[in-house]
């Protein structure tokens, strides 16, 4: 449950047919709820107070924030480091691409204005075996 929504839901007071009863205002709050943030609801209202006249109605509100195709949040707690332990380095099946499937490389050409430093280019990576990292699947 997003704490806060009720002084979100009434910035939608200023919209033509806003809801006149308690019941009314209580579905567009449990509506806007669905939000998986509060920066997501802030942002569907501000949203919606600037393209519309009318206020939401709570389909309008669960349509826009569970539509089909939409992304969820993919955040995930992880586990907390005890005090005085280093962060473990992260782990890649890949550690010369750090599985994106491409590295930098430093090219021979010298920047012109830029004494001493080299351009660089991006490769395609093979997953050479002197590159094998520890994570399996």
């Amino acid at each position: 449950m997003i704490t806060g929504i009720e002084e979100l839901v009434f910035r939608l007071k200023i919209l033509e047919r806003y809801p006149k009863t308690p019941e009314g205002e209580q579905a567009l709050v449990e509506a806007i709820q669905t939000a998986e943030t509060r920066l997501q609801a802030k942002q569907f209202i501000e949203g919606w107070i600037r393209n519309n006249k009318k206020c939401p109605m709570p389909c309008d509100v669960y349509q826009s924030l569970d539509s089909p195709g939409k992304i969820h949040s993919t955040l995930r707690s992880l586990p907390r480091i005890p005090d005085g332990k280093d962060i473990p380095p992260p782990e890649y099946r890949c550690n010369l691409c750090q599985d994106t499937g491409w590295y930098i490389v430093k090219t021979d050409k010298e920047i012109f204005d830029m004494p001493g430093e080299y351009y660089t280019a991006a490769r395609r990576c093979a997953h050479p075996d002197f590159a094998r990292g520890v994570l399996t699947v």
